[in-house]
């Protein structure tokens, strides 16, 4: 009778043990979030290189899931499919315990959302060569979360003192407008086509006779973002001076220095360029914003060469003041070979003294010196090349 109840205890733990063992390394796992229209995966994952088969009847939420399809994830296990029982067996040893046995793709069918769904795994028998044994139920579920729109559009947009042309629509992006002078700002007012979506309007001051652009920017709820821009032309006052300022507040070349350092009083500068420089970059910017700017001459540099580049600012009233830079490209270097050059033969009192290419050129001035003076001997030692 003891004997009885030690098997069965052993038998009882054995089987206590097991159902753990499979229940702790068996999974289904998926997306945090599903919603309407969407399709998602499903994976079975297994942590336990013992089991070699899994045995089960598949069950699921069909009011709200459609399953498209199920497959062996890897080439470890073997998908045999039958009516309504699933099995997958194991064809070969894992490098690793953990490993995705299937995986099930999933469309979600309905359109609303705070509804459950729910993958279910039932009659799950494990195999480990010839034991088999049954577990739990394994239930994958979640809650159908409500869409997130991606809609950017506006259903209206307007601003003060001016009407948009061309007329608005949620589909076209850029406008322009027109207020009067005595016009400093303009309000947008902006509808969105969708609740949850967000509006930001940037509209700066406006400056009399300028354009200025006016940017309205909407946030869908996914965070996609769509600009609606407006060019606004604020008319100039009928009482304002046009300005005469035609001073430069920067001017600067890329890479090089002027010379002397700019100051907006000074009109003539020099710029020193190496030869391989053919043009360079100008940076002028006028004391005064409504006045323009305009460079000629700083391309096609001529080597060796005076280059002038004038840049010139007219004020808003016409007023110009030109500023010249001379800009002085180098000329090409070409190195000269180092070698003796051989001189004429010469004749000193009736000796002809031939040019040697390997005696010195001072060897030469100091027998002509010698045949000037008279010292025809001298520059006979000298040499010590007579023909």
């Amino acid at each position: 009778m003891r004997l009885i109840q030690i098997c069965l205890i052993v038998l009882i733990c054995f089987l206590l043990s097991v159902t753990v063992y499979a229940d702790d390394n068996l999974e289904l796992t998926g997306p945090e979030e599903i919603y309407p229209r969407e399709t998602f995966e499903i994976v079975l994952v297994i942590n336990c290189a013992d089991i070699t088969k899994i045995v089960f009847d598949l069950d699921m939420d069909q009011e709200n899931l459609q399953l498209q399809a199920l497959w062996a994830n890897n080439p470890a296990w073997v998908y045999q499919p039958s009516a309504y029982t699933y099995v997958f067996e194991r064809s070969q040893t894992a490098a690793e315990d953990e490993q995705i046995v299937f995986r099930a793709r999933l469309w979600v069918i309905s359109s609303e959302d705070g509804i459950r769904a729910w993958f279910k795994m039932k009659n799950v028998v494990l195999w480990s060569g010839d034991t088999s044994w049954q577990i739990d139920d394994i239930l994958w579920e979640r809650m159908i979360e409500g869409i997130v729109s991606d809609n950017s559009y506006l259903t209206s947009l307007q601003i003060s003192d001016a009407v948009l042309s061309p007329e608005f629509s949620p589909y076209q992006q850029s406008y322009t407008a027109t207020v009067p002078h005595f016009v400093a700002q303009v309000s947008v007012n902006a509808v969105t086509m969708d609740d949850g979506a967000s509006v930001t309007v940037d509209s700066p001051v406006l400056e009399y006779g300028k354009t200025s652009q006016v940017t309205v920017t909407v946030k869908a709820e996914d965070q996609s973002v769509r600009v609606y821009t407006i060019a606004v032309t604020r008319e100039d006052s009928p009482d304002r001076i046009p300005s005469s300022n035609c001073d430069l507040e920067k001017l600067e070349v890329t890479d090089y220095l002027l010379s002397p350092q700019f100051q907006p009083e000074i009109t003539e500068y020099v710029l020193w360029l190496p030869y391989e420089t053919t043009g360079v970059q100008i940076t002028a910017t006028p004391a005064d914003a409504m006045a323009s700017v305009t460079v000629v001459g700083n391309k096609g540099f001529e080597a060796g060469c005076d280059n002038p580049i004038y840049v010139t600012c007219t004020a808003e009233d016409g007023t110009q003041k030109v500023y010249r830079i001379i800009a002085k490209r180098a000329q090409a270097y070409l190195p000269q070979p180092s070698e003796t050059v051989p001189m004429p033969a010469a004749t000193v009192n009736g000796a002809v003294y031939a040019a040697e290419p390997d005696i010195p050129a001072w060897v030469y001035v100091v027998v002509a010196v010698a045949a000037v003076t008279g010292c025809a001997a001298v520059g006979i030692l000298i040499t010590d090349r007579k023909k």
